[in-house]
């Protein structure tokens, strides 16, 4: 029987993607930060089982975090999920320090002010194009109190810290997003925004396994289409380095899951197939 089953590490490479994860871990490690990856495929490409192969590269010499997107898309603010998820995964890592989780622990408990809604967010990206020049994100207006950017601010400021803390000087955190376009159009740029205005300091690496076609249309449905290949446009402010799968080979699928399969099943089937003549 054929699955759909991700491969979780470098040794179980049936779909031969060992240079790829040795190419992604090589930006990772060496590109400065911060920094967002986006590896790109349709569905059933393979896009989550190589960011688990590497990360299982990666797994001894950095410090990584998996966020399945999908599974939280039924929450309040995914937003708030991420970030909880980042600061769980610091929570619980043995190697830190007393001091190191207390503080963790602090922050994660004044998280919940990012569920002020998306008022915030949405009001916050169209002042941010006019101030850069550009066209805003969104038709309507609205101001943005003084606290909400002082609160940002100041958890953008505590999360550098505490990431800096958290993997070291020369070190840094992955995060590794997946199933990003399974999620509503909404979520899933509430997601690709956060990583910019909550996430974006030096030391993190964002990898964002999704369908760039999808994703594309949920920045069309959620703002509109403001010129030809403004979408693409827009994600490339968000995603720095695209890295896209290409088509699975014919022949990687007919010998790793069709001829194997087979050939398993025959096996599995000869023994009660004898004795029940």
């Amino acid at each position: 029987m054929l699955t759909d089953n991700e491969i979780r590490r470098i040794t179980e490479d049936s779909l031969q993607f060992k240079a790829f994860a040795q190419t992604l871990e090589e930006i990772i490690t060496t590109s400065e930060t911060p920094i967002t990856i986006g590896v790109y495929g349709a569905w059933g490409s393979g896009k989550t089982s190589l960011m688990r192969m590497t990360q299982d590269i990666l797994k001894d010499k950095i410090k990584t975090v998996w966020f399945d997107a999908w599974k939280f898309d039924k929450t309040y603010d995914l937003r708030v999920a991420l970030i909880h998820a980042i600061l769980r995964r610091m929570e619980e890592d043995e190697s830190i320090t007393k001091d190191l989780k207390d503080k963790v622990v602090k922050l994660l408990k004044r998280v919940n002010w990012l569920g002020l809604g998306k008022a915030a967010l949405s009001s916050f990206f169209p002042l941010l194009a006019i101030a850069q020049g550009k066209e805003p994100l969104l038709k309507n207006q609205e101001e943005i109190p003084g606290k909400t950017l002082e609160l940002i601010g100041d958890f953008e400021e505590e999360f550098k810290q505490l990431t800096k803390e958290y993997v070291g000087d020369e070190g840094r955190m992955v995060v590794f997003i997946d199933d990003l376009d399974r999620c509503i159009s909404e979520k899933t740029i509430d997601i690709l925004e956060a990583t910019k205005l909550f996430l974006n300091v030096p030391l993190s690496v964002f990898v964002i396994g999704a369908d760039k076609k999808r994703i594309e249309e949920g920045i069309i449905e959620k703002y509109g289409e403001k010129s030809e290949g403004w979408a693409g446009n827009y994600l490339e402010k968000i995603v720095q380095i695209p890295f896209t799968l290409p088509p699975l080979r014919k022949d990687v699928i007919t010998e790793q899951f069709i001829h194997r399969h087979l050939s398993r099943d025959k096996k599995l089937c000869s023994n009660p197939c004898r004795g029940g003549r």
